[in-house]
């Protein structure tokens, strides 16, 4: 008797075994993950509506403090110009300020020429109608020149909202028909990564030098600025 109810223990035992070695068996079934991924993207072609300028101001003289001075000087007047023409403080912004030695060849030997000041000054300019008159207010400033002028977007963001979401549904479409391809049907969203690519600008629409910086007619054809957005979809897939 005792040796039948440890038989019966051992059988009960193995069949506890076996009856979950059976449920993690399921359980590890269930558990694999039967999804499609895909990179789905929308553009658009959009004609900019602003100007982004590049201005260089530079000054030479023999010593470094009246140069200093005289270049302050004429960086105010040109950024005053900018302001009175209607330029706002927060569009403008002056970068690279350097005063440094003037160095020149001269039969054929390095020599220094007294020193040099520069500054660099940008603004951004969305009203098209000023653009004749700044380019001919800036050409009377002496020491001013003209280095580029790019077509920008205003506010990207506008486009590229409205992209992600044509990206999106372009993304769920070609995974609804690869699913039925495969003879599955389309699940929920897994996962939704966001990746949208950098405004393409047309590029610049001039760099002159100030020998040509008073020219009265500058043709402007500012063209059409590309946005992309991508986006990287997960989905669930489905047995029908």
């Amino acid at each position: 008797m005792v040796f039948l109810h440890k038989l019966t223990g051992y059988y009960r035992l193995l069949t506890t075994v076996l009856l979950l070695l059976c449920f993690i068996q399921v359980q590890a079934d269930n558990a694999v993950s039967r999804t499609i991924s895909l990179t789905a993207s929308a553009s658009e072609e959009v004609v900019p509506d602003m100007t982004v300028w590049q201005l260089s101001v530079t000054e030479t003289g023999p010593k470094t403090a009246s140069l200093a001075a005289q270049h302050a000087s004429q960086v105010n007047q040109v950024i005053g110009f900018l302001k009175g023409s209607g330029i706002n403080d927060r569009e403008l912004r002056t970068t690279g300020t350097q005063l440094r030695e003037n160095w020149v060849y001269r039969n054929n030997s390095r020599e220094q020429e007294g020193f040099i000041a520069h500054t660099q000054i940008r603004f951004e300019l969305k009203d098209s109608d000023l653009y004749l008159s700044l380019w001919k207010g800036l050409a009377g400033i002496k020491g001013t020149s003209v280095e580029n002028i790019q077509y920008a977007l205003s506010d990207p963001d506008k486009f590229l909202h409205k992209l992600r979401i044509a990206a999106l549904n372009n993304g769920r479409e070609q995974a609804t028909q690869l699913a039925e391809a495969a003879g599955m049907t389309l699940g929920f969203p897994v996962s939704i990564q966001v990746d949208s690519a950098p405004v393409r600008q047309p590029g610049m629409v001039m760099a002159m030098a100030e020998s040509r910086v008073s020219e009265d007619n500058q043709p402007t054809m500012p063209g059409v600025i590309k946005l992309e957005a991508h986006v990287n979809l997960s989905y669930e897939l489905l047995f029908r």
